[in-house]
């Protein structure tokens, strides 16, 4: 009976073929899985290398400040900042750092401090600027720091202001 054995090998051959298809489908799925990886891996280590190449803004700001009081070593630099201040301090810059937060308070300290050079920053200058409106006649822009937005998404951007408006009343 000969042909019945080749009958019933012929039911097994399109199962054996949807299993060399499945393997096939889970091989694939692999190399893809090990593709996404390995592109991953790449394209993060060079995130990573660029990041540490890299200054982040607050960082510059800090070389900028210690930078102009070694230069002018007769005058007192005050800056006034926001959540900068943190850095600021933990590099122990030479340059005296307040946070500030409303312009009242700002305004009686410059007042108190007629001596010093006033600088802020950008940050410092839009909180005044929601408080008491437009005070771009009252600044001179000094430099700007940039970093990447991908590694420092809010403060990628730190532009420092010298103070020279009178102030208001």
């Amino acid at each position: 009976v000969p042909g019945a054995a080749a009958a019933a090998q012929q039911p097994a051959a399109p199962a054996e073929r949807g299993l060399r298809v499945r393997r096939g489908l889970a091989a694939a799925a692999a190399l893809l899985a090990a593709c996404i990886i390995a592109l991953q891996a790449v394209v993060g280590g060079s995130l990573v290398a660029r990041q540490a190449q890299e200054l982040p803004a607050v960082y510059q700001l800090e070389q900028g400040l210690r930078q102009l009081a070694g230069d002018n070593p007769a005058s007192r630099f005050v800056v006034y900042t926001w959540e900068e201040m943190r850095v600021l301090q933990y590099l122990h810059s030479p340059v005296t750092n307040r946070r500030i937060e409303t312009y009242d308070y700002f305004i009686a300290d410059v007042q108190a401090d007629p001596e010093a050079t006033i600088l802020l920053t950008d940050h410092v200058l839009k909180g005044f600027e929601a408080q008491v409106g437009s005070l771009r006649d009252c600044v001179q822009p000094v430099a700007v720091y940039r970093s990447e937005e991908l590694f420092e998404p809010v403060y990628n951007e730190i532009r420092l202001y010298k103070w020279i408006g009178k102030p208001k009343n």
